[in-house]
């Protein structure tokens, strides 16, 4: 199983998202890496990202959340991923931030060090299907 120290962001990352607009990742799929610019008003700040779309992978967490949810969908996998981040890390979980839609689910940060720890974090969940069912219930 992969970890956030397998992710190798280059040295020359402000150089790659100057040029490109975004620098990707995709050793973790079904989970894409990505790190762009963000802006609030004149400020900008390096936003690190996690997207998947559930229906893609995940089958057997997903027919847990059709069991006790409903439906799979980008916004109850957040809710999901922010659960165990309240119990792991309530902290991580205040400064991570959500841009989820019905396909996707999207989660960011702006700080390096904690990306790691929420990457490290959705992959435990999305892995252990004990735990999801914990948390969903």
């Amino acid at each position: 199983m992969k970890t956030s120290k397998d992710l190798n962001i280059p040295e020359n990352l402000q150089e790659i998202i100057s040029k490109e607009e975004y620098w990707e990742d995709d050793q973790f799929f079904p989970l894409n890496i990505s790190i762009t610019y963000g802006y609030d008003g004149d400020k900008s700040y390096t936003s690190y990202q996690i997207s998947f779309e559930p229906e893609d992978a995940f089958e057997e967490i997903n027919n847990i959340i059709r069991e006790l949810k409903g439906e799979v969908s980008g916004y109850e996998w957040e809710v999901l991923i922010r659960k165990y981040l309240e119990l792991k890390d309530p902290k991580l979980e205040e400064y991570t931030n959500g841009d989820s839609e019905w396909e996707t689910c999207v989660l960011w940060i702006t700080s390096e060090d904690f990306f790691r720890k929420l990457l490290d974090h959705t992959i435990e969940v999305t892995i252990n299907h004990a735990l999801a069912y914990k948390l969903l219930s």
